[in-house]
């Protein structure tokens, strides 16, 4: 999977693998990407101090039909697990 902040793609992360970079402060949206099938956005609003831990995997409906050729986006899962 990529990870992208604000349309860009910032990391690779692999399965079982973690992933750490910064961020400035300010609102920032977060996605993952894998070929064709993609999370739904991830709000962030980071002040200054602030962490964010997002988990990141394949939904369930990965395999179906429908999630791999008619709804693309959604079919990954993002979330956020932590803030501080």
């Amino acid at each position: 999977m990529k990870g992208e902040l604000d349309g860009v793609t910032v990391a690779k992360v692999r399965r079982g693998r973690e992933v750490e970079f910064e961020v400035s402060v300010g609102h920032h949206a977060v996605r993952v990407r894998q070929d064709w099938l993609t999370s739904d956005v991830v709000e962030l609003d980071v002040e200054e101090g602030d962490y964010v831990v997002l988990a990141a995997a394949a939904g369930e409906d990965v395999m179906d039909y429908r999630s791999v050729f008619i709804q693309r986006e959604g079919v990954l899962e993002l979330r956020r697990i932590k803030t501080g």
